[in-house]
């Protein structure tokens, strides 16, 4: 009976001991201290692209109209819907030339010497690759964003220049908000 109650005071002293240690420790133990960054952006509900894909077909343009700069112009639109309340704003990217104030063909147009010149509602030259003046959003209305398209000789093409055929360009737009 000795020896069982010899060997719970040794199995108690070696726990103090143990719980003592392990305070001691914990007590000079030291943190090394992390820093997490969370970073992101947090952006309004983009607008719902209504009509995705636009076409604008041209009858035949002649080289008179082209020379004078009196080729019709043909009009199209992008439709927006559930737009933020901010200032909506397009750009359309493509192959620019003149200074980007015309788009240029596409590869594989036979006709040459000419580009696309694009317009905004107001009648204002849309240089490729650079936003239009904008419009205030209004969330639930769909807005229609009036456009016009002509084709247009390059500043330097003399009628010389002006090669009949047919003819193709593309550009992307993207719509912005501010």
């Amino acid at each position: 009976m000795k020896k069982l109650q010899r060997m719970k005071s040794i199995s108690l002293l070696s726990c103090g001991i143990s719980l003592a240690l392990g305070l001691c420790l914990s007590s000079t133990t030291q943190a090394n201290d992390r820093v997490i960054n969370v970073v992101g952006l947090l952006v309004a509900k983009p607008c719902e692209i209504i009509n995705t894909e636009i076409d604008v077909n041209f009858d035949a343009v002649n080289t008179p109209q082209l020379m004078s700069d009196s080729a019709p112009t043909k009009d199209f639109q992008i439709r927006l819907n559930n737009c933020p309340s901010s200032n909506i704003r397009t750009k359309f990217v493509g192959e620019g030339v003149d200074n980007n104030q015309l788009l240029g063909l596409s590869t594989g147009s036979t006709a040459q010497g000419v580009g696309i010149r694009l317009y905004d509602e107001q009648n204002r030259v849309i240089p490729i690759g650079q936003d239009t003046v904008g419009v205030s959003g209004v969330p639930g209305v769909v807005h229609v964003l009036n456009f016009h398209a002509q084709v247009a000789k390059l500043s330097d093409a003399t009628t010389a220049d002006l090669v009949s055929g047919a003819f193709t360009a593309t550009a992307t737009y993207e719509v912005s908000y501010d």
